[in-house]
């Protein structure tokens, strides 16, 4: 062999190519790259980080596109931004800007309408119904409006004089015992009401008839806090006018009962007071027995209506009560008991001071029951 031959020879030994062994993996995931002996050269290097630039641009302008599409769909799986559209008798999931990407779906039937509902950590729960015909369905759904119950209430009041026309005038969620549940209140359009408690499959666990409605219900620990009406009593902060019809005065009460006292206790009955008819009878008889309620508080008959507001502190226990006649009331959860009045701008001249009824009787009007 030649000098020339040897040295040919010698370069081109240096260009043996390492292919590794092909194999069904391999093959999936495309052409091998091949690993050479030979050190690259400046051309080759710039070349080489040319590619690899390359590589990554497209790399990261394909993962913004792929975003693009990717980036709703997981939007539209998360719970925490979605929200829900209640209209009429049906309801829609929307995320964050509005948009419907769930239904709308129908509930009930024909000329009912959604009365109440409350939404909380991506489950809707509401009250679907028709007065007139004194239906009402309880339901609750998921963010994908797959039901997680349905509990319909039978309007089927035990006081006398009601109406047979319930509606629901308030729902919300409370937790006890490390448990959800769900308190649904239902008003005839008459007087009567009924405060239900169903738990996280639709269950009845509590159940409070009351004589008078109720419109709002919040959580303070472990207490269920209320105001409403009761058309039992009959007082009244100065006289009526002589013919007035007392049958027609509502007193607004606030009140506090631990959800133990409802729970698992079967049906139970607010306070009865001794309002009477004109022929001097007893309007009311209770028909059950009460819960044990922390306190239980009455105005006066002339005190405004559908105006008040319901607002528990968590921090400090207490409760405050506005009135219509810009007044806020203030009782402690802690200590069952009211604490103060406060006037606000614009207040009626005089405030009144509300009257214990439970768990003592100040209004000397409470009956009891004799089963």
């Amino acid at each position: 062999m030649s000098k020339r031959q040897k040295k040919k020879h010698a370069k081109n030994s240096l260009k043996i190519i390492a292919t590794p062994k092909t194999t069904d993996q391999m093959e999936s995931k495309g052409p091998l790259h091949t690993v050479s002996k030979v050190q690259p050269s400046t051309k080759s290097k710039k070349r080489t980080l040319f590619n690899v630039l390359s590589i990554l641009g497209a790399f990261f302008v394909g993962a913004a596109t792929v975003g693009t599409f990717i980036l709703p769909i997981i939007s539209r799986l998360n719970p925490k931004i979605r929200d829900f559209g209640v209209s009429g008798r049906q309801v829609a999931v929307r995320n964050q800007n509005g948009e419907i990407i769930g239904g709308p779906k129908l509930y009930g039937e024909e000329g009912w309408t959604i009365n109440s509902s409350a939404q909380h950590n991506g489950v809707l729960v509401f009250s679907v119904g028709n007065k007139l015909q004194n239906k009402n369905q309880c339901i609750a759904v998921d963010n994908h409006l797959k039901a997680l119950f349905e509990w319909t209430f039978d309007g089927e009041s035990h006081y006398k004089d009601f109406l047979h026309r319930f509606s629901c005038s308030f729902v919300n969620r409370v937790s006890y015992g490390h448990k959800y549940f769900y308190v649904y209140v239902f008003n005839d359009e008459f007087y009567s009401s009924a405060i239900i408690i169903l738990d996280a499959k639709g269950t009845k666990r509590g159940h409070l008839w009351h004589l008078g409605h109720v419109y709002q219900a919040e959580q303070l620990g472990d207490s269920l806090i209320c105001w409403g009406k009761n058309n039992s009593f009959q007082y009244s902060r100065r006289a009526l006018a002589p013919g007035t019809d007392e049958t027609l005065l509502h007193n607004t009460v606030v009140f506090s009962v631990d959800l133990n006292e409802l729970i698992e206790k079967g049906e139970l009955y607010g306070p009865t007071g001794m309002r009477r008819n004109p022929d001097g009878s007893i309007r009311f008889k209770p028909l059950g027995p009460s819960p044990h309620f922390r306190w239980y508080y009455l105005f006066d008959s002339l005190t405004g209506a559908l105006d008040e507001y319901l607002s528990p502190k968590p921090d400090s226990g207490l409760v405050e009560f506005t009135t219509p006649e810009r007044w806020t009331y203030t009782f402690n959860n802690t200590s069952n008991s009211f604490v103060m009045t406060a006037p606000l701008a614009n207040h009626t001249t005089n405030e009144w001071k509300p009257v214990m009824v439970a768990p003592t009787d100040e209004t000397h009007e409470v009956q009891t029951f004799l089963p």
